[in-house]
């Protein structure tokens, strides 16, 4: 199975591992890069995941679904950071109340823009 048959598949360790492979053969293909932020994001691993969609920018300033996801996926941070100040203040607490508004945005923002689309992986002809 390649990369691409185990990113179509949703594989994400095979396809992992072999876009990890890939960007030491190729380490300036942006899309190796991206997809590899792409499984990181799908992973959980959002740390990974904007570094990754860095490493692709890096290489193709151009990549719009790199700054996408990679504006989709700090979004994804800021909701975990804010809700660090929630959980660390009594809820009735002004800061806690503005942290949860925004989480609320930004909650109802990543669910809007999940709805758009297909729910394929991005960057793979189907």
């Amino acid at each position: 199975m390649t990369a691409d048959q185990a990113y179509r598949n949703e594989n994400w360790a095979l396809a992992e591992a072999d876009y990890r492979r890939l960007t030491t053969l190729a380490p300036e293909n942006a899309e190796y890069w991206f997809r590899l932020g792409y499984i990181s994001a799908r992973l959980n691993r959002l740390g990974d995941a904007v570094r990754m969609y860095g490493e692709a920018l890096e290489r193709d300033g151009t990549h719009l679904g790199a700054w996408h996801n990679l504006g989709m996926t700090q979004l994804q941070l800021a909701t975990r950071s804010l809700g660090r100040v929630r959980s660390r203040v009594p809820a009735e607490d002004p800061d806690a109340m503005r942290a949860q508004r925004i989480i609320d945005g930004i909650t109802a923002l990543l669910e809007s823009e999940q709805n758009i689309g297909t729910q394929a992986a991005p960057g793979v002809d189907q």
